[in-house]
């Protein structure tokens, strides 16, 4: 039976916020959409040395769905060949220069380094991650640091990093080590001139870099069975190329809508519009995205429908963990006395998010 599954990362309310979140949800948007479908199936994905990854457990769920990475996922490699870097036989990071104060790490904002000053900033940083056992590559106004050693670390993306501490799910494995890299890359950022000068000027002034993503490039056999990929996330459409799947089955998920040419099968579209006012905990803005998420869901469902497509499937995310809807299961005579029993509105305790 074909299904089309629908990710929704940020899905999930902390059980402190959920309370008085989802009594504002418009219950005419989501009920439609999850008509048909059964009691939700909860699973903790984020664990261990996957810990890092719990702010991004839609990425835990991809990776072992459609690559089935047998390691921790690796996303510095694939946006590296996203970007048409060349196929490399070492272990790729990307190096995020950044602002630490009090502890938390927050992005450059509108005010990223220019190339001439990545540039200027590169020589003295190489020459600190060298010492830890990185090759500093410059792709232009983007650092990655490569390495043929693995590192015996796993930090936190940076997308869910920025405006973070480092707390336990920061890092996992061996966690001196990467804070003795990171607290030596910080001294040698805050060192340079080019933050000498940002700081003067009022720019936001990176005194450190953050690490993250690594992992090698790994050419996924046996091939997915997964037919048609939509995520405007480039990581998670690189892991599905690198997979198998053909470039014109991976797709965004804006504006767009399933590949008519896809064999039939399962189907992913990743709808993220929730994810960022999540990670933020802007739940004004997470209420503002919900309308436009049901909308799609509804938009592909139908389109689904007309591809032949069996059934729908639901996973929404939490800080580390899923709850997956599926459809229900009935035999011959459930199907008889449903069609007699009082319809009851659908469950929503799915969306407070789970141990």
């Amino acid at each position: 039976m074909s299904t089309a599954y629908y990710l929704l990362p940020g899905a999930r309310l902390p059980k402190d916020v959920a309370p008085a979140v989802i009594p504002r949800i418009d219950r005419s948007l989501l009920d439609p959409i999850l008509e048909g479908l059964g009691t939700p199936v909860c699973q903790r994905l984020a664990e261990g040395l996957t810990l890092p990854f719990a702010r991004c457990t839609h990425h835990l769920w991809f990776w072992g769905v459609v690559p089935r990475g047998k390691t921790t996922p690796a996303h510095a490699a694939y946006v590296w060949l996203e970007d048409h870097g060349p196929t490399l036989a070492t272990e790729i990071w990307s190096v995020t220069p950044c602002v630490e104060e009090n502890g938390v790490y927050r992005s450059l904002g509108s005010d990223p380094l220019t190339a001439e000053e990545i540039d200027r900033c590169s020589e003295p940083l190489r020459k600190t991650l060298a010492k830890f056992g990185f090759v500093l590559q410059q792709w232009d106004t983007l650092w990655y640091a490569t390495r043929m050693k693995d590192w015996e670390a796993v930090l936190r993306p940076w997308e869910c990093q920025d405006g973070m501490g480092l707390d336990e799910g920061a890092i996992a494995g061996d966690r001196d080590m990467a804070l003795e890299c990171l607290r030596a890359c910080a001294e040698t950022m805050a060192g340079t001139e080019i933050t000498a000068g940002r700081k003067a000027a009022g720019l936001p002034a990176p005194n450190a870099v953050w690490i993250a993503g690594g992992g090698r490039q790994i050419r996924f056999y046996p091939p997915t069975l997964i037919r048609a990929v939509m995520s405007d996330e480039p990581v998670l459409r690189s892991w599905a190329m690198e997979a198998g799947m053909l470039c014109q089955f991976v797709s965004r998920t804006t504006g767009k809508t399933w590949p008519e040419e896809a064999a039939p099968g399962d189907m992913i579209a990743v709808i993220s519009d929730l994810w960022e006012p999540w990670l933020r905990g802007d739940w004004d803005a997470w209420l503002a995205a919900l309308p436009g998420v049901a909308s799609k869901i509804a938009e592909l469902k139908a389109a689904a429908i007309e591809r032949k497509t069996e059934s729908t499937a639901i996973v929404a995310c939490g800080l580390g963990t899923t709850a997956t809807l599926l459809p229900k299961t009935e035999g011959l005579k459930s199907r008889f006395l449903s069609r007699f029993a009082k319809k009851t509105p659908p469950d929503y305790s799915w969306l407070t998010d789970s141990d």
